[in-house]
């Protein structure tokens, strides 16, 4: 077995995106770019750096110098892949086992990118012996209100391990924001409101 693409290899674009410096390039930026993640991680938390670094196309270095985010890095290296794959490889049996290599690291492209865009993270904390039968969104937030017994637990109705709950998604809670509840009987009004912070014992929040 011995077949060459002689049109795909004659392309001057295909030849241009298979070049080995782009691969390079790539891989050292990725290295990059997740040691640089992963210390920004102490300042501005595991969800806010994934979100700077390893999701977006673009993010701005300082604040004001744009470069490539991870996901235009791997479009980038997944392109390449697929050029050099198509137009610098001679299909022989002495050669399968290069070419094995290069067709599972795009399948392992093709399968984070499902992933990435079809699924949802969730967690569910337990100790020994306890169950749930739900899980917590690590990005989805609420605001939830129920009624409470006079030593600060839970309070429930006799003989029912239910309690009524009243929720409101993060989404509908906008700062100065009036919201009246007739189950709650009460109002309120959302002062501020930060996606990334810290809030202590005292009430303070550290942003």
């Amino acid at each position: 077995m011995n077949v060459r693409q002689p049109l795909l290899a004659k392309l001057s674009l295909m030849k241009h995106l298979a070049n080995l410096k782009i691969t390079v390039t790539c891989l050292v930026w990725l290295l990059i770019l997740t040691f640089w993640g992963t210390v920004a991680q102490t300042g501005h938390g595991l969800y806010e750096a994934q979100k700077t670094f390893f999701f977006s196309w673009i993010f701005l270095a300082g604040g004001f110098f744009p470069l490539p985010g991870a996901q235009l890095t791997l479009w980038v290296l997944f392109i390449n892949l697929v050029s050099v794959t198509l137009t610098r490889f001679v299909f022989r049996w002495s050669k399968i086992g290069i070419l094995i290599i290069h067709l599972g690291l795009l399948s392992y492209f093709v399968s984070a990118f499902v992933i990435f865009v079809s699924t949802q993270e969730s967690q569910v904390t337990l100790l020994e012996g306890e169950a749930a039968n739900v899980s917590t969104a690590y990005h989805d937030w609420e605001l939830a209100f129920w009624p409470a017994d006079l030593s600060g637990g839970v309070k429930r109705e006799k003989h029912s391990a239910k309690t009524d709950v009243v929720s409101y998604d993060i989404s509908r809670l906008k700062p100065e924001r009036f919201v009246s509840d007739f189950t709650l009987k009460a109002n309120f009004v959302v002062k501020s409101y930060s996606r990334n912070a810290d809030v202590f014992a005292d009430g303070t929040v550290k942003a």
